[in-house]
């Protein structure tokens, strides 16, 4: 069974794709988050069509947290489907949670990725 193809704002609102945002300021921000359909419409109308007009989606897109325009588009999904890993987990060892921070405590991070020193920005919560 074929999916229609989704292309306008009003298309991505009634169905289950979303259109994310990553922030095109990523050396000092790096925030994502999903693209707010519903005022886009109010600005570029429900038949806007994403795929040809992107580039002006993103001149009227800004990220909340620093202010910069022109993100990044990604597309997603609202509720996420059910995904095959295929073989990527094959022969892979269930580890306990219990054990993991005995783990993460015995965790070297490699020298490349300590140039820079520790003023160098990282993913994961800021300390």
């Amino acid at each position: 069974m074929a999916t229609a193809e989704v292309r306008t704002l009003r298309q991505f609102l009634e169905s289950d794709q979303v259109i994310d945002c990553d922030c095109s300021n990523y050396w000092i921000c790096s925030h994502t988050g999903p693209l707010r359909i519903e005022l886009a419409i109010l600005r570029l109308g429900s038949e806007f069509d994403f795929y040809a007009g992107r580039h002006e989606l993103a001149a009227h897109t800004y990220c909340s947290v620093c202010g910069k325009f022109h993100p990044t588009f990604r597309l997603g999904w609202k509720t996420r489907p059910a995904t095959y890993t295929g073989l990527h987990g094959g022969g892979a060892t269930p580890i306990s949670v219990l054990t993991a921070p005995a783990l993460l405590s015995a965790w070297v991070e490699p020298d490349d990725w300590l140039v820079g020193g520790k003023g160098v920005r990282k993913f994961g919560p800021r300390r």
